[in-house]
C-alpha cells in the first residue's frame, strides 16, 4: 500500500476523501480535472452527470469526480444514475460528452 508521504498532494487528498486509492476513483478524479480545464469551470458553475450506478467499483468514479470538480450531492450539481459509464459535464451552454 502506498504511503501518503510518497503520494502527490492531490492523490493524498483523494485517498483521504475516498478511503483508499483504486483505479476507478483515480479515473474519476482525472475526468473531473480534465472537464474543469476544458470548460473553464468548477463548483457551482459546473454540473456533472455520472452514469456509473451505485455499486462499487464503478461507483468509485463518483468520488473522484466530486473531489476534482467540486460538484457534490449536497450542492445538487452532481447526479449519479445507471446506464452508461462516462460522465457528462455541463457548463451553461457548453457540454462535454
Amino acid at each position: 500500500m502506498l504511503s501518503n508521504k510518497i503520494l502527490p498532494p492531490e492523490l493524498g487528498e483523494l485517498k483521504k476523501f475516498h478511503g483508499h486509492l483504486g483505479p476507478y476513483v483515480v479515473v474519476g478524479y482525472r475526468m473531473g480535472r480534465l472537464a474543469c480545464g476544458l470548460l473553464s469551470a468548477r463548483g457551482k458553475k459546473l454540473r456533472a452527470l455520472v452514469r456509473t450506478g451505485s455499486k462499487p467499483p464503478l461507483s468509485c468514479i463518483i468520488d473522484g469526480v466530486q473531489l476534482s470538480s467540486c460538484c457534490t450531492m449536497g450542492k445538487g450539481n452532481i447526479s449519479a444514475t445507471n446506464g452508461g459509464f462516462l460522465p457528462r459535464f455541463l457548463r451553461a451552454r457548453r457540454r462535454l460528452r
